[in-house]
């Protein structure tokens, strides 16, 4: 108060100085307005050293604390009736002085304990601060849907021959349609066109040949403008080595054909052919001899796929029959090549066939889990798999029927195909629909490997600078050695399941990060604080009405009036001041 006093009185003394100099003036014709400009001048300058300010008033709600997060409009914040607070940096300068800034929104309402409602406008909070306000009340408002893709998921690790496939959902609010490319490797891989003014989803797909780290981009195109480029980062290793046995009845041209096809690709495969009654031609491909004269349990046991034809099945000793059974409860998967209905086998049986009138002689299937399409077989296809509750299907034809099914049978699979001239692919020059055809087939029936060691992010969508939380699962209940870049992390035992474990870090660069786990190396990918903006607004939109829903709305506390204090810019002050003495400077130099 003294110095504001001390300022005032200085410039009282200066504007009765400066007036008294324009009253001697010999030249009077502009001396109201010099006289004017000086107090002007001054006036201005007691401003800019002591704040102006004034008060306002508001009717608001008692204990309810409005707050703002990003996604809020500006016709949202001109409704809003109340003092505001944020806290999101990055809303300082879109905010100015229309709110005030909360650090730490736990730490503020700990010491404010009448604030039990909270308002909340925009996109919402993130999780971990929502944990922290179960006993409040939230009523949100949230912002609209965001532009873009707001849905997205790709199967990020790949095995050999597997393919690459991005769906999602896209937001188009523009009047025209946008243009969804994959991209990578230098070119465009799969494209497509999504309407305009409305919700798209998308399905993309692509074979990846490369083995190792492989970073694609999902970019999103209005004409010539771009609107979204993310990253897609994909890893493909190599397929683990599946154990085949494949027993026949005889050689025909789709047993020849796949045991070739099997051993170019590397299979370890044994093959037992039914020459004539307890005579067999035994082969083992890529892999050493044992006998399998007889089928039993320990050898069944080390077998992932079991390929056998219908035939076979129902001529094989009860005793073989048992053991395929029991090994198929033990987790072994069973490939039955279907060839007639009424079949004697147990296994075959809960497969019911049927013969299908088709006219058309050309069979379109494709596989159904990856909405694949495989090239059309010169072949009139007319045996197919009922369907059941039970079973799921695999391959399907254009009519959809079914060609091929699977069931689950204990810890394993029975999986029956009617298509007996897949060899027609390889004939016609399709190697790759028939190395799609046989791989689905393999991979969706093989023994289910565990493994001793798994790691997850508990984030999707890992971001720089933000916590990134990993769920780790060993087969010994001993504490892991985690090791992330030069830093050992520490661990957290899980109370209820001992094999499992908790480490976090905050990454701060973007790309690719590496993390080893008792010497196993595994990689991830962090983005940028700019990637994915459009899909993580959504999904904060989501979780805050998922929260709020799910929480009982008490009525807000009665109205009060709130005197607020607001202070003046000093910019104003400042261009007075400049005016004042840019009058002075003009009006003197003219009158010279």
């Amino acid at each position: 108060m003294g110095f504001g006093l001390f300022v005032i009185g200085i410039c009282i003394l200066l504007l009765a100085f400066l007036i008294y100099k324009e009253l001697g003036r010999n030249n009077r014709r502009w001396l109201a307005w010099r006289i004017a400009a000086n107090i002007i001048m001054c006036a201005c300058f007691v401003f800019l050293v002591l704040p102006l300010s004034f008060e306002t008033s508001l009717q608001t709600k008692k204990n309810v604390l409005h707050l703002i997060t990003p996604g809020v409009s500006a016709d949202s914040l001109a409704h809003i009736q109340g003092k505001l607070y944020y806290t999101d940096p990055s809303l300082k300068d879109k905010l100015k002085q229309k709110a005030d800034f909360i650090p730490d929104l736990s730490y503020y309402l700990t010491g404010h304990t009448a604030i039990q409602n909270l308002k909340v406008y925009g996109y919402g909070l993130a999780t971990d601060e929502l944990k922290k306000l179960k006993n409040h009340k939230i009523e949100f408002h949230p912002a609209a849907k965001p532009d873009g893709i707001i849905e997205c998921n790709w199967n990020e690790k790949l095995r050999e021959e597997e393919i690459f496939t991005v769906q999602g959902v896209y937001h188009n609010s523009f009047a025209k349609p946008v243009q969804l490319k994959l991209t990578g490797f230098g070119t465009t891989l799969d494209s497509v066109s999504l309407p305009a003014q409305q919700l798209s989803s998308f399905n993309l797909k692509h074979p990846i040949r490369q083995k190792g780290k492989v970073l694609l981009e999902l970019v999103a195109l209005n004409g010539k403008d771009t609107l979204a480029k993310e990253s897609l980062p994909v890893q493909t290793t190599n397929k683990a080595p599946l154990n085949l046995l494949m027993l026949t009845s005889f050689p025909s041209f789709e047993y020849n054909f796949l045991k070739k096809w099997l051993y170019e690709n590397q299979y370890p495969l044994a093959v037992r052919n039914q020459i004539s009654k307890n005579k067999y031609s035994i082969d083992f491909l890529n892999r050493s001899s044992f006998k399998i004269n007889s089928i039993q349990s320990n050898i069944l046991e080390k077998e992932d796929v079991l390929i056998i034809d219908q035939q076979e099945l129902e001529s094989i000793s009860p005793t073989e029959k048992r053991a395929i059974e029991q090994a198929v409860t033990k987790g072994l998967g069973v490939i039955i090549w279907a060839e007639q209905p009424g079949a004697n086998a147990a296994l075959m049986n809960r497969f019911k066939l049927t013969n299908l009138q088709v006219q058309d002689k050309l069979t379109s299937l494709f596989v159904r889990d990856h909405e694949m399409d495989l090239a059309t077989l010169p072949s009139n296809q007319q045996l197919y798999i009922s369907p059941s509750s039970r079973q799921q299907a695999v391959i399907i034809s254009k009519q959809q029927h079914v060609v091929a099914a699977e069931e689950l049978f204990g810890n394993g699979k029975l999986m029956a195909t009617t298509l007996q001239t897949s060899y027609q692919w390889l004939l016609s020059g399709h190697q790759q629909d028939y190395a799609r055809y046989w791989s689905e087939l393999i991979r969706s029936a093989a023994r289910k490997q565990e493994p001793d060691l798994t790691l997850q992010t508990n984030n999707s969508i890992p971001v720089v600078q933000h916590k990134l939380v990993f769920d780790i699962a060993t087969a010994e209940t001993g504490i892991p050695l985690v090791q992330y870049g030069s830093k050992r992390l520490a661990v957290q035992q899980n109370l209820l399941f001992p094999n499992n474990w908790q480490a976090q870090t905050w990454p701060l660069t973007k790309g690719w990060h590496s993390i080893n786990v008792n010497q196993h190396d595994f990689n991830f990918f962090v983005y940028g604080k700019a990637d994915w903006q459009s899909l993580r607004q959504y999904k904060l939109l989501q979780q805050n009405s998922y929260f709020t829903h799910n929480q009982k709305v008490d009525q807000l506390g009665e109205e009060t009036r709130v005197i607020f204090k607001n202070e003046v810019s000093k910019w104003w002050f400042l261009i007075g001041f400049v005016l004042a003495i840019g009058f002075l400077w003009f009006e003197n130099k003219l009158n010279r």
